[in-house]
C-alpha cells in the first residue's frame, strides 16, 4: 500500500509524538509499504533508527508549508499527526488525502478528557479543538494505547458514523538498545524529565525523590536541550550535597547513548501523573532494568506488574519505593522477554498491516463538499482562525516595539560619546556594589573603542568596601567605571549603553527583554548566586563576546592564525622526534626520572610556579584557559598571572589559550601580545593537526582543548606524564589530586569565595566529559591519524591504563 505520514517536526529537539510518528514509519516500511514522510525539518533522531532493517525505504519529504514539495499520485491511507502551530496544517492535510483518494488516519496522543482527569494542571478543552476538528472526517482515530482508545471513544463524538477506534503501541528502539552489549551496571538512577508544560511530569517535585537509601549514587537527569531552571537546580544541588548523592546531566542524547544510560543504572524513575504510553518504563523493561513510577492505568497496560507502582502523587510513598528498589530490587532477568510484545517493532507492523487491511475493505464515502468547502476555507484564509488573529496581533505588537527599539537605537547612535556597560538594577546593598565594582575592575578594564565607560547606579551610597583578600587587584587604576545615582540618569545610561550587565538574582523584567529583543542591547546575567548565570565565565568573556563585533574577531583570530603559522614553521624546522604533555598530577613528581631527548614540551596550569621543573623541561607551550583558577578576579588566579608573566619574559615560551576568555589577558598586558596564542573553540570534535584547522576542540579540560591538539600537530608520538585523573580513594585536593610545587593550595578558597556557583556546576558531571574527552581524542587519535600516545606512569584514566610506557624502556633513567 501507498502511505502518506505528516507531522511537524521541530529543528533542533527531540519530541514524542513526533518520534512514534517517525515509528510508524519504520514499522509499515517493515511491512512493505511505500512509506512517504512529510515534515518540515529532518528529524534531529532521524539517524538514530539507521539500523532498522527498512530505514532507508522511508521516503523523506521536506515541505515548509505542507501545500509545495509534496509526493505525487495517489495513496491508500494518510496519517495526521497532530500538535502544530501553523496554521492551515490540518485542512491542508485533510484535503490531500481527499484529492489523493486516501483515508484519513488520525493520530491521537492524548485526548482532553483523558488529560484533565488525571493530571494535577488540567488544561482547557479548547487546547484540544484543532484535533477534534481535525479528527471528524478520520477513517480511523489511532491511538497509542488500549486505555487512550477507550477515551478516544468518548472525545471524539463528532466523527464521521463509519470512524473506526483502533491502537498501536509505539515500539522501542530495539537495534539500537540492542547494540549495547556489554554494560557494567552501576549505582547509577536515571531520571527523564522536561520543564516546559510539565506540572504533570513530576518536574515542581524533584526535591522529594532524594532518600536515604541513594547515597553513593548517581542520578542523571535526561533532558532535552533545556536547561534546568535555576531554582530547582540550587535545590537538588544542596539536597545531593545532603543525601551524598552525585548529579549529572544529559541532554539531546542518541538513542544508543540513551540507552547506555538505561543499561549501566540500577534504576529508572519515572514520576509522572499523565502519559499517553510511557517510553521510559517500558524501555527500562526492554533493559532489563527496575522502574519506580506512579500507578497509571496505561503502565499497568504496558508493564504489568513489573513496575514498583505508586499511588498517583503520594510522593513520600514514591520515596519508599525507591528505597526498596535499591535495597532490595525486583529480579528483572525475565523484564526484556515479558516487554517485547509490546515494545518490538513486528509488533507495531502486524498492528498496522491488520488496520490498513481492515481500512481498505471499507468504501471512501463522497468527499465533493468537504473537499470545496477545505478549498473555500484556504482561500479565505479562515483555517485556524482564531490561531491567525492571535499570531497577527503578536507580529504587529513586535512591528509597533521594533519601530520603538529603532528611535531609541538612532538615539543611542546620535548621542552616545562612549562604548558603555551599565549594571542593572541599581545597587541597593554596598556589598554588592563593592562586589560587583571589584570584579569590573578586572573584567572591564578600559579597551578604546569597546569598553569606556561602566556605569553602577545605587540608592546605598557611593562609598565602597577595600578589595577583599580573596580578589585580586586590578594592573590599573579603573578611571573608567562610574559609581552614580539617580533613577532618571539610570534610565537614559541604560538606553546609551552597549551592554547591561544584571547583577541581582531573578532581576528580569519586560523592560530588560525590550531593550535586549528590540533596542540591540546586550543583555547579559553575572549575578554570583545565580546558578543559572555562570558568571565566572559570562564576566571573562565579556569584551570578546558582547563588545567585539564579528570582523573584529576575525581579524583577532586571523593575526593569531598567521602568528602560530611562523611559530609552527620554526617548530616544525626544529625535528622534535615527539612531544611530551605535562599535567599536574601527583605522577608529575617523577618528571625527572625519564630521559625525554629531543622532544617538544608541553606544560599547563599552575606548574608555571616551579621554576625547578620549567628549567628541566624547557617547555615550548604553556597551557592554561580556566576562567576560575587562571583568567578569573580571584587571588589564585592572580598568583598564577604573576608567574605566569615571569616565565613569559624569562623564557623562550609561548603561553597558549582559549580566545574568548584568554582576550582578557592582553586587554591588561598588551606588552606580552607577541608571547601569547589565543586560539578559539570551533572544532566539536579532536583536532589533531592545528595547521590544518586552527581552531580548538569544543571538548573538557585544557589537556584536550589545546595540549594534545598541539602535540598532534607536530609529532606523531606523544609521551603523557601528570595526567592521574581522580583516585577511587578520594585523596583528591579541591577536584584531584597534584603534584608537590604546582599548586596554590593556600589559595584554592579564594576561587569558591569569588564564584559562589563554580564549584556546583564543575561536580556536575565535568569528571565524565573529561574522561569522555580524553578517551576519544586519544582513540580517534591513534585510528585516523596514526598517532601513538605512551603514558609514562599508571593513571586512573581508563583510555590511559593500558597505554602505560614498560618501565624498562630505555626511555627512564
Amino acid at each position: 500500500m501507498r502511505v502518506a505520514i505528516f507531522a511537524t517536526m521541530p529543528h533542533d529537539t527531540y519530541s514524542g509524538g513526533r518520534y512514534y510518528s517517525l515509528m510508524l514509519a519504520e514499522a509499515l516500511a517493515a511491512g512493505g509499504h511505500e512509506v512517504h514522510f512529510c515534515t518540515n525539518h529532518t528529524p534531529i533522531f532521524y539517524s538514530d533508527l539507521a539500523a532498522f532493517p527498512d530505514h532507508e525505504s522511508v521516503n523523506l519529504t521536506l515541505t515548509d508549508n505542507f501545500v509545495n514539495n509534496l509526493p505525487d499520485g495517489d495513496f491508500d491511507a494518510v496519517f495526521l499527526t497532530p500538535g502544530t502551530s501553523i496554521p492551515g496544517f490540518y485542512d491542508r492535510i485533510e484535503l490531500f488525502a481527499i484529492e489523493r483518494n486516501a483515508h484519513l488516519i488520525f493520530v491521537n496522543f492524548e485526548s482532553g478528557n483523558w488529560y484533565n482527569a488525571l493530571s494535577p494542571a488540567p488544561r482547557p478543552l479548547s487546547d484540544w479543538a484543532p484535533w477534534k476538528r481535525a479528527s471528524r472526517c478520520a477513517s480511523v482515530i489511532l491511538s497509542i494505547s488500549q486505555e487512550g482508545n477507550r477515551w478516544a471513544k468518548d472525545f471524539y463524538t463528532s466523527c464521521w458514523k463509519h470512524t473506526r477506534f483502533d491502537h498501536c503501541y509505539p515500539p522501542v528502539n530495539t537495534p539500537a538498545a540492542d547494540s549495547i552489549t556489554d554494560p557494567e551496571q552501576q549505582n547509577r538512577i536515571v531520571l527523564f524529565m522536561r520543564f516546559s508544560m510539565s506540572s504533570h511530569k513530576g518536574s515542581d517535585h524533584l526535591d522529594q525523590l532524594f532518600c536515604e537509601a541513594m547515597q553513593g549514587c548517581t542520578l542523571v537527569l535526561i533532558l532535552g536541550k533545556e536547561e534546568v531552571p535555576p531554582t530547582i537546580l540550587e535545590h537538588m544541588i544542596e539536597l545531593a550535597g545532603k543525601f551524598d548523592v552525585r548529579l549529572e546531566f544529559k541532554r539531546k542524547l542518541s538513542d544508543v547513548e540513551k540507552f547506555r544510560e538505561f543499561k549501566r543504572a540500577r534504576l529508572v524513575l519515572f514520576p509522572s501523573q499523565f502519559e499517553g504510553f510511557g517510553y521510559p518504563p517500558v524501555e527500562a523493561q526492554f533493559c532489563n532494568v527496575n522502574c519506580v513510577a506512579f500507578d497509571l492505568p496505561v503502565l499497568r497496560e504496558t508493564c504489568g506488574d513489573r513496575l514498583y507502582f505508586v499511588k498517583s502523587g503520594d510522593w513520600p510513598a514514591f520515596r519508599e519505593n525507591i528505597a526498596q528498589a535499591l535495597t532490595n530490587g525486583r529480579d528483572t532477568s525475565e523484564f526484556k522477554d515479558d516487554i517485547t510484545p509490546v515494545a518490538s517493532l513486528d509488533t507495531a507492523t502486524a498492528r498496522l498491516d491488520n488496520i490498513l487491511q481492515e481500512l481498505l475493505r471499507n468504501e471512501l464515502p463522497d468527499r465533493e463538499r468537504r473537499r470545496k468547502w477545505l478549498r473555500l476555507r484556504q482561500s479565505l484564509r479562515l483555517s485556524d482562525f482564531t490561531l491567525r488573529v492571535k499570531q497577527r496581533i503578536l507580529r504587529l505588537r513586535n512591528f509597533l516595539l521594533k519601530c520603538v527599539g529603532i528611535i531609541v537605537r538612532r538615539g543611542r547612535r546620535g548621542r552616545r560619546t562612549s562604548c558603555r556597560a551599565t549594571y542593572y538594577p541599581a545597587f541597593d546593598s554596598t556589598t554588592e556594589l563593592s562586589s560587583h565594582y571589584h570584579r569590573a575592575s578586572w573584567y572591564l578594564p578600559f579597551v578604546k573603542g569597546h569598553c569606556e565607560q561602566v556605569m553602577l547606579y545605587q540608592s546605598c551610597g557611593a562609598d565602597i568596601d577595600p578589595i577583599p583578600d580573596h580578589m585580586a587587584p586590578p594592573p590599573l587604576h579603573p578611571v573608567h567605571i562610574h559609581i552614580r545615582s539617580g533613577k532618571y540618569a539610570n534610565l537614559l545610561s541604560l538606553l546609551r549603553s552597549d551592554l547591561i550587565l544584571v547583577w541581582e538574582k531573578g532581576s528580569t523584567s519586560k523592560f530588560l527583554i525590550f531593550l535586549r529583543r528590540f533596542c540591540g542591547i546586550k543583555v547579559v546575567n553575572v549575578a554570583t548566586d545565580d546558578l543559572g548565570s555562570r558568571e565566572y565565565g559570562a564576566y571573562c568573556s565579556l569584551i570578546w563576546s558582547q563588545l567585539n563585533s564579528d570582523k573584529e574577531r576575525e581579524e583577532i583570530l586571523e593575526h593569531q592564525k598567521q602568528k602560530f603559522a611562523r611559530f609552527a614553521k620554526n617548530t616544525v624546522n626544529d625535528n622534535f622526534d615527539k612531544a611530551c604533555v605535562f599535567g599536574t598530577g601527583p605522577s608529575l613528581s617523577m618528571a625527572h626520572e625519564f630521559e625525554y631527548g629531543h622532544s617538544l614540551n608541553i606544560v599547563c596550569n599552575s606548574i608555571v610556579q616551579n621554576q625547578e621543573l620549567l628549567d628541566l623541561l624547557n617547555p615550548k607551550f604553556i597551557c592554561a584557559a580556566d576562567v576560575v583558577s587562571h583568567l578569573g578576579v580571584s587571588g589564585y588566579a592572580h598568583q598564577f598571572r604573576q608567574d605566569l608573566l615571569q616565565a613569559l619574559q624569562a623564557r623562550d615560551t609561548m603561553f597558549v589559550t582559549t580566545a574568548n576568555f584568554g582576550a582578557l589577558l592582553l586587554y591588561h598586558y598588551p606588552e606580552i601580545e607577541d608571547k601569547v596564542l589565543l586560539i578559539a573553540q570551533t572544532c566539536d570534535g579532536p583536532n589533531h593537526d592545528l595547521r590544518k584547522h586552527f581552531g580548538a576542540p569544543r571538548l573538557d579540560s585544557t589537556l584536550n582543548i589545546l595540549m594534545l591538539p598541539l602535540a598532534a600537530t607536530f609529532a606523531k608520538l606523544i609521551w603523557i606524564l601528570g595526567c592521574d585523573g581522580k583516585t577511587m580513594e578520594g585523596e583528591n585536593e579541591d577536584f584531584w589530586a597534584h603534584a608537590p610545587g604546582v599548586q596554590y593550595h593556600d589559595l584554592v578558597d579564594t576561587g569558591h569565595q569569588c564564584h559562589p556557583t563554580f564549584d556546583a556546576h564543575r561536580q556536575l558531571s565535568t569528571y565524565d566529559r573529561f574522561l569522555q574527552s580524553t578517551a576519544r581524542t586519544i582513540e580517534e587519535g591513534e585510528s585516523e591519524q596514526g598517532i601513538e600516545y605512551v603514558s609514562l606512569a599508571p593513571s586512573n584514566i581508563p583510555c590511559l591504563q593500558n597505554r602505560t610506557r614498560n618501565t624498562k624502556d630505555p626511555g627512564k633513567n
